[in-house]
């Protein structure tokens, strides 16, 4: 998922609150957010120190306008988790700003200078009026711009990596290095077990007392394992590589067997393998090792900086005390940790504050089904669709969980809302015309069809004409090009560079 990755990359979108939302004001206009830092409430406290709805909201922003950018605009629905992921961003960073006081670390004055003087040219003679609308000023932009650069500096320490020239060697070995492994799966949700985890282990571990006790490992593959692709051939997966998509689990036993060795039993969400690795051999490099190291130094460092950052931070992050005052951000976050009885009672309170939310009500109702409470789950969907009466997007998923529930005559009259809604919708349209047809509403689906073959239509007429539009501009670019190429021959036939025509 998109929004995973966002995450993960975390650690490289610094998201420094005013400068960055500075920046974000270029293509999403600044007059959405006004007043002062002072008057808004915290959604949360780091130590003690206030994160404010106002930076929040920046910080969001910033977040939205990159995914945007990115081709992955975000919908309502997916809103919570990244207002929640900007959160986190912000916690982290309060952190860093505590560590860097801790430890004395300081930037050059000349570096908030230049930073400050590259926002202000791009706004222009705008600059005093932006600063203003966001209740700052030079002094506490300035001072912003510091803060984002003791962040970076702190990052930056942080990071700090040796990597050895025998680490780089071992890393261009790992990658040359391939096994020739067999294995035996055991399934624990097969026929024969029902699902039972600690009968499958137990099978597997009586089956390595066999191998051990000179049984022959390709027999018992053939007769035990789980795995249609290798069974037949005794197990054997061939020579493997550590980039191969084999999940972790199976990689890191894999390799770290001697040849002959049988594994435990080892754990993936397949089941229990026997791992044998049978022989171990090294690839012709395709570049030398002398030519290849500086590459291999520098994503070691690089990982390397990573994980010992991420490492410092969680640290950090441990001894914190983080309090989330806004309860639905306090909701996701439970939700995250499993506890889903304190984050429905997170999302009521939620709900009390902000009745007109529809897509509370809608996250409500997800933690309501996953606690096995239909009937509620139920309701909230549908005061979902009735609290933001014109969201296309309720109105379908409250017509999904009624067809769930075999309630065809309501979710009809649900979905039926919806495609009034979102008339230009296409995708929307293909499901539902799918969804009525299955319900047997075929007259519906025939309707829903149309609006489908309407779209479509006007997509391609819409295509043509753009087409038509771009060979009409080059016809008169050609043109321009041709007079142009007319003019200057007639204007250089004189002879003379230069020379006005007919003079002589």
């Amino acid at each position: 998922m998109f929004f995973d990755w966002l995450r993960k990359q975390m650690k490289a979108i610094i998201i420094v609150v005013a400068v960055a939302f500075a920046l974000t004001l270029l293509y999403v206009g600044g007059d959405f957010l006004t007043g002062q830092m002072g008057a808004v409430p915290a959604v949360a406290e780091v130590n003690g120190t206030p994160i404010s709805a106002l930076e929040l909201d920046r910080a969001y922003v910033s977040l939205a306008s990159f995914a945007a950018q990115l081709g992955q605009p975000v919908t309502r629905a997916q809103e919570i988790s990244l207002r929640y992921t900007a959160l986190e961003e912000l916690v982290n960073q309060r952190l860093m700003l505590e560590a860097a006081r801790r430890e004395r670390i300081q930037v050059d004055s000349r570096r908030v200078n230049e930073e400050f003087n590259a926002i202000k040219e791009q706004f222009g003679e705008n600059f005093n009026a932006v600063l203003r609308q966001q209740g700052l000023n030079q002094a506490s932009l300035r001072e912003l711009i510091r803060e984002s650069l003791l962040i970076e500096e702190v990052r930056a320490q942080k990071s700090r990596v040796t990597v050895t020239d025998q680490e780089v060697r071992e890393a261009f070995d790992r990658e040359r290095e391939q096994v020739e492994v067999r294995h035996i799966l055991i399934d624990p949700y097969s026929a024969e077990l029902g699902g039972d985890w600690d009968a499958a282990r137990a099978k597997a571990e009586e089956l390595k007392a066999r191998i051990e006790a000179g049984e022959d490992f390709a027999a018992l593959a053939a007769a035990h394992s789980a795995d249609p692709g290798t069974r037949d051939a005794g197990g054997s997966l061939g020579y493997i590589r550590r980039s191969d998509p084999y999940v972790k689990e199976f990689l890191d036993a894999a390799f770290a067997l001697e040849v002959g060795q049988v594994s435990e039993p080892v754990r993936s969400v397949f089941g229990y393998h026997l791992i044998q690795v049978t022989d171990r051999r090294f690839e012709e490099p395709e570049v030398p090792f002398e030519e290849a190291a500086p590459a291999y130094r520098a994503r070691l460092e690089q990982e390397r900086a990573q994980e010992q950052f991420a490492a410092w931070l969680a640290g950090e992050r441990e001894g914190a005390q983080v309090v989330i005052h806004d309860p639905a951000l306090r909701a996701y976050q439970l939700a995250q940790a499993g506890r889903l009885d304190q984050a429905i009672a997170a999302y009521r309170e939620a709900i009390e504050l902000n009745p007109y939310d529809g897509y509370l009500y809608y996250q409500l109702a997800q933690l309501l089904e996953e606690v096995g409470a239909g009937d509620e789950a139920l309701a909230a969907y549908a005061e979902a669709a009735e609290v933001q009466v014109a969201d296309a997007f309720l109105w379908y998923v409250l017509g999904a969980a009624y067809q769930e529930r075999g309630a065809y005559e309501e979710a009809k009259e649900a979905y039926v809302k919806a495609s009034e809604l979102s008339p230009t919708n296409l995708q929307l349209h293909q499901v539902l015309a799918e969804e009525f047809r299955t319900m047997g509403f075929e007259d519906l689906a025939q309707a829903e069809q149309a609006k489908v073959d309407e779209i479509q239509q006007r997509l391609v007429e819409e295509f043509i004409r753009q087409q038509e539009a771009l060979r009409r501009q080059q016809e008169l670019e050609r043109q321009i090009e041709e007079a142009l190429r007319k003019e200057n021959g007639e204007a250089g036939g004189t002879g003379e560079p230069g020379g006005a025509p007919g003079e002589e």
